[in-house]
């Protein structure tokens, strides 16, 4: 009878070592998990963050659409337009 008791207090501690074990292994696999999860969310909110200032820079660019110097500037620089009797000189000698 003795014998029979201590058979099971052992297979119950080596039920519970387990238990213990598979328990432990589980809270590192989340806990690697959830490291992965704050750097998807750290990389997501600086990527929203940079989203967001060029929101407002397009905003601004939309909102001076409509002036002048705006659109002489955009002619100028990006389709390079001069005036009639205007000659550009570019320095071939400094920067």
């Amino acid at each position: 009878m003795r014998k029979k008791q201590r058979n099971k207090s052992i297979l119950l501690r080596v039920t519970a070592f387990i238990f213990i074990g598979f328990l432990l292994v589980n809270l590192g696999y989340y806990q690697v998990r959830l490291a992965n999860i704050n750097s998807q969310l750290d990389a997501l909110e600086s990527e929203k963050l940079a989203k967001e200032q060029q929101v407002v820079e397009l905003t601004r660019l939309l909102e001076t659409s409509d002036d002048p110097e705006f659109i002489e500037n955009a002619a100028r620089k990006r389709l390079g337009y001069v005036y009639a009797n205007e000659r550009i000189y570019y320095d071939s000698w400094g920067n």
